[in-house]
């Protein structure tokens, strides 16, 4: 899922049948979402920029903690 692009719209994603920046696009859309800044319901939004900077931080640790977790997993499953 997510390897073709759409059928009608942009040309080259036609011409080569998937979208090359597909995984950084997914990665910073689930960033935007987990981070929860300006979001719709609230309008949570950080005044300072260092609470933002803060946050980000927490964010990103947790995220390479979850992905470090997954690669370690299978690798003992393989072994």
């Amino acid at each position: 899922k997510g390897l073709k692009g759409s059928v009608t719209g942009q040309g080259e994603l036609k011409k080569i049948g998937r979208d090359p920046l597909f995984s950084i696009n997914h990665t910073l859309a689930m960033f935007r979402d987990k981070m929860s800044r300006l979001s719709r319901l609230s309008w949570n939004l950080s005044k300072l920029m260092d609470r933002l900077d803060d946050h980000m931080a927490i964010y990103i640790e947790s995220h390479n903690r979850a992905i470090f977790a997954k690669i370690m997993k299978a690798k003992t499953v393989e072994t």
